[in-house]
């Protein structure tokens, strides 16, 4: 049986939900090219176009193309950068 975690990350989406007039829930959605897919969810960011943006950049930069068995180690590679306050102002 081949490792079903052998497909490599290739593709990023997201999508929003309004709850409240106050409150917004954003989802990002990984799959792969063996057809599997994660769904994960950053709310309560504080402005989420700003951290849409940086998911979209870290997809690009980071995470395409690599396989799912990769996730741990790009999650320690990014702890650092997830720890540092966004500026939207340079």
């Amino acid at each position: 049986m081949a490792d079903a975690r052998s497909g490599a990350i290739d593709r990023f989406r997201h999508w929003s939900l309004a709850i409240n007039p106050r409150t917004t829930f954003v989802f990002f959605e990984l799959s792969t090219s063996d057809g599997l897919t994660g769904i994960g969810e950053a709310t309560m960011s504080g402005n989420d176009a700003a951290t849409i943006d940086v998911a979209e950049d870290l997809f690009e930069d980071r995470i395409l193309a690599n396989p799912v068995s990769a996730i741990p180690r790009i999650q320690d590679r990014l702890r650092p950068v997830a720890a540092r306050p966004i500026s939207l102002v340079e």
